[in-house]
């Protein structure tokens, strides 16, 4: 197949491989538009997983590498330019981003959503690009009250979170940048993106997926309850049941970008991708107890609910859902009049929600793992056994946590992508009287599975358990009430005895040697 090159010249998309981002994509290459894809390195690692995700929604991601309308080139946001000689640029869509609420060890989200796009508009200038998308986000517009117009926000709100400064921020940056003569600067800010409305495809899962999944909590610690006892538990959230969760399909924030982003004449202009009727939290409340056959959930005024006054299962819930505890609280009002404006005169259409319709995001949740992605890695490590055959074993001996917890109970950790990688701790009062690794014919009371990546991170202490479990990162089974609490203990335990991979790393060496 001849490759072509497009006399207009090319959009570059950052954060091709994002859930958002290759939904993007394949809407801009079913309009015919030449893009570059953003990857960053290993490029092999990145193509091969561009190729999947364009092929889950029937793209030959090959077929357009081929004709030479999707070019792929190695870069990152916060490095140098990619190397794109012989490439016009025409347009830059900045979809790349880091959706962290709280700050990273790495410096995210500032990191990314700032410098990131700080670095993307010098390229732009290096370029003689005059044309810039940034995909922004409804809620740049913090704690407010009133409408939230389609303008820039001049001045600077209270914040929810370290992601909606970031992202007021960046769209700061992009304003200033687009004051000079003959530049395009169109922001577009969509609420919360859930899956495909009609299939409930999702790549990431959080904003009310975590909900979802602290309500698929409730439903297996109560797994053998009778029915009336599961029908009635006693759970206060705090929120509002009347506000409105503003939940917009992956595929109308596609299709309303790649339609903006290829007509000049829609560019310019802040547009609020946000749902002209959202279903509120009550209605959504009723879709996952129906879901999941539980309930007993009523909202409270937020000041009416204390944390000194929470029971066991409301404890569980509010942990689980506290980085967006905001959402239910604190429901703002959007303009979208430009929004509708384009909707009339291309025929896009924000579905509405119905019950079926939400159930269908959780069901591709739940088969997707909630976002657990198994990793496997080549290398024979066995730092993750100096972990539970040496230092665990030793610090527990050590450990004030343990020694109050006293905790009894015979625990399976798997990990993954770790050959031969379970072990069964035997705790008795608090002490950890043995240890044994692969599989075995001991029933465990609870256990957890996650891969090494998110093992390590959690031995650091620096994560809030529940992120784990309800991203869909680590997996609890057996008696999930007693894994849920034993997991804050074992998280105390990491915060008093922190350990890092790099920590142990010379010490499985040496006894690999020795063997």
């Amino acid at each position: 197949m001849r490759r072509v090159t497009p006399s207009d010249g090319y959009i570059l998309v950052t954060g091709a491989t994002g859930f958002l981002g290759h939904y993007v994509l394949a809407e801009l290459l079913g309009r015919h538009r030449s893009c570059i894809a953003l990857l960053r390195p290993p490029i092999e690692h990145a193509r091969e997983r561009l190729a999947a995700l364009l092929h889950e929604i029937a793209i030959d991601h090959d077929e357009y590498v081929a004709s030479g309308a999707l070019t792929l080139v190695e870069g990152d946001i916060t490095g140098a330019p990619p190397d794109i000689r012989d490439l016009p640029v025409r347009s830059i869509l900045h979809i790349a981003a880091s959706t962290s609420f709280a700050p990273t060890a790495d410096g995210d989200p500032a990191r990314t959503n700032v410098d990131g796009t700080e670095n993307v508009l010098r390229w732009a200038d290096a370029w003689g690009v005059s044309e810039f998308h940034l995909i922004s986000t409804a809620y740049v517009c913090g704690e407010t009250e009133g409408t939230v117009r389609e303008a820039a926000h001049t001045v600077q709100p209270r914040f929810h979170n370290h992601y909606e400064r970031s992202k007021w921020e960046a769209e700061r940056l992009c304003m200033r940048w687009a004051n000079d003569n003959g530049r395009r600067l169109t922001v577009y800010r969509p609420s919360i993106i859930v899956g495909d409305f009609h299939t409930g495809r999702a790549t990431r899962f959080g904003g009310i997926y975590l909900s979802a999944r602290a309500t698929e909590m409730l439903h297996r610690i109560h797994i053998d309850s009778p029915d009336h006892v599961r029908r009635a538990l006693s759970v206060r959230i705090a929120g509002r049941a009347d506000g409105r969760q503003n939940i917009v399909p992956v595929d109308y924030v596609a299709r309303f970008i790649g339609c903006v982003a290829g007509d000049p004449a829609h560019q310019n202009r802040v547009y609020h991708l946000v749902h002209p009727d959202a279903p509120t939290n009550g209605e959504i409340k009723e879709v996952f107890e129906h879901y999941f056959k539980i309930g007993g959930g009523r909202f409270v005024e937020p000041e009416h609910l204390r944390d000194d006054d929470l029971n066991e299962l409301e404890r569980q819930f509010h942990d689980a859902t506290a980085s967006i505890r905001h959402y239910l609280q604190d429901t703002p009002a959007f303009d979208r009049r430009h929004a509708e404006e384009i909707e009339r005169t291309e025929a896009i259409v924000c579905p509405h929600y119905a019950a079926a319709d939400v159930g269908r995001l959780i069901r591709h949740a739940q088969a997707a793992g909630w976002g657990r992605r198994r990793q496997q890695k080549s290398r024979n490590t066995s730092e993750c056994a100096e972990y539970f055959e040496s230092f665990l074993p030793t610090r527990m001996a050590e450990s004030h946590v343990a020694e109050t917890t006293a905790v009894t109970a015979t625990i399976r950790f798997v990990i993954e992508d770790e050959p031969n990688g379970e072990w069964t701790c035997f705790f008795n009062s608090g002490v950890l009287t043995n240890v044994r690794r692969g599989p075995n014919g001991i029933a465990e009371d609870f256990g957890y599975r996650t891969n090494r990546d998110v093992f390590w991170e959690a031995t650091t202490g620096r994560t809030h358990p529940q992120e784990f479990f309800l991203t869909g990162k680590a997996e609890v089974f057996g008696d999930v009430e007693r894994a849920l609490k034993m997991a804050m203990i074992l998280h105390a335990f990491a915060n008093e005895f922190p350990c890092h991979i790099h920590d142990l790393e010379h010490r499985a060496e040496e006894s690999c040697a020795n063997k």
